[in-house]
């Protein structure tokens, strides 16, 4: 097998406020790539040439509001929601619902309408799904009960709902989804504000369509294993086993129920750099600046991205949009890093994706 390095530069971007600040691109693509022709070497050894590492993150748990701009957006797209609903256009209404999302992906409307559909299409697990969502955004809403009440009579209500509750992707289909909504709930949260670092194993499939992996978490002064393994039982329906544990390192070994470790029904792409290429026309706030390319071997291409990106929100966002022509993406490796000539922090990380080819 040969590999193949090769230097390309794609910005992608996804607007909303929800998720990161604008990252000055033009400043990242300066600092950490210069001129286009720089080889990989040069433009790992600029990353690693930062004088100094980050030792902890600020995270802001506070409740997010939305600029006017993205008031103005959802209030739009949800009253063309609206329209296509009431004429049965469900393709349409879901795709103005989904635009809603991407300002606010808890509002309480669109996910009681993606309910609705989800339930007239018998789809219960996704109608549950939502409805869920909508309950816990407006508790008192008499037509949310109403539907939850004859959701019943034809589904049973999930005791131990197998989704990441508040990161607003849908249900996942496979356990890359799973492993980085997992990880965007944790690494929103203060108890992982020490981590620094971490990678994730292979996942491997165990008994019935479940699997398992193992992640790495590392910190540069020290980390609160027991409460980030304690953090991570609750969102993952326990399924967490400390491995190892020191001042410096939290080893840990993940469980999904009736999660495949594959994505078992994956898109083939015919022109990779293509696909990526269409990604770039409309999406920005995360740099790739080299690739790693291994020839495709039995109908599978294994690629290597080196992404930065100063939010993990936004890295998943962009994965979901790889993931139905992906088998699978792992994290080799996840660095925090000063953003040039400031304090603020991004990730610089490593991640391979296998498609099919």
């Amino acid at each position: 097998m040969t590999k193949k390095s090769v230097v390309t530069i794609i910005f992608l971007l996804v607007f909303s406020s929800v998720y990161a600040q604008k990252i000055d691109i033009n400043k990242l693509k300066e600092k950490y790539l210069g001129d286009k022709e720089a080889t990989t070497a040069n433009a790992s050894n600029k990353i690693k040439g930062i004088a100094e590492l980050p030792k902890s993150r600020f995270i802001d748990s506070s409740e997010k509001k939305l600029s006017k701009e993205d008031e103005r957006h959802v209030n739009v797209h949800m009253k063309l929601a609206n329209k296509n609903f009431k004429i049965k256009n469900y393709e349409k209404a879901i795709e103005e619902v989904n635009k809603v999302f991407e300002r606010n992906p808890s509002h309480s409307g669109a996910h009681f309408m993606c309910a609705v559909i989800s339930g007239r299409k018998r789809n219960y697990n996704l109608a549950w799904y939502h409805i869920k969502i909508a309950k816990e955004k407006n508790k008192s809403e008499k037509k949310i009960d109403d539907f939850i009440a004859k959701l019943k009579t034809v589904s049973e209500e999930p005791k131990n709902p197998n989704w990441i509750s508040d990161v607003y992707r849908g249900i996942e289909i496979d356990a890359s989804e799973r492993t980085f909504d997992l990880l965007e709930k944790l690494l929103s949260d203060p108890c992982s504000q020490s981590i620094t670092s971490l990678m994730t194993s292979d996942f491997k499939s165990i008994s019935g369509n479940s699997s398992e992996l193992n992640i790495t978490f590392q910190a540069r002064e020290e980390i609160d294993g027991n409460k980030i393994v304690s953090f991570l039982k609750k969102i993952n329906n326990n399924g967490i086993e400390k491995e190892s544990s020191s001042e410096k390192e939290l080893k840990i070994k993940v469980t999904y129920n009736q999660i495949k470790a594959e994505n078992s029904d994956v898109k083939q792409i015919k022109n990779i750099n293509d696909f990526i290429s269409d990604l770039n026309e409309d999406k920005s706030e995360i740099a790739i600046n080299n690739v790693e390319e291994n020839d495709p071997k039995s109908g599978k291409q294994e690629i290597t991205y080196n992404i930065l990106t100063r939010d993990f929100g936004i890295l998943n966002s962009f994965m979901r949009e790889i993931s139905p022509y992906s088998l699978k993406y792992i994290i080799e490796k996840m660095d925090l890093v000063y953003v040039p000539n400031t304090k603020d922090t991004m990730w610089n990380i490593k991640i391979k994706v296998v498609y099919k080819v």
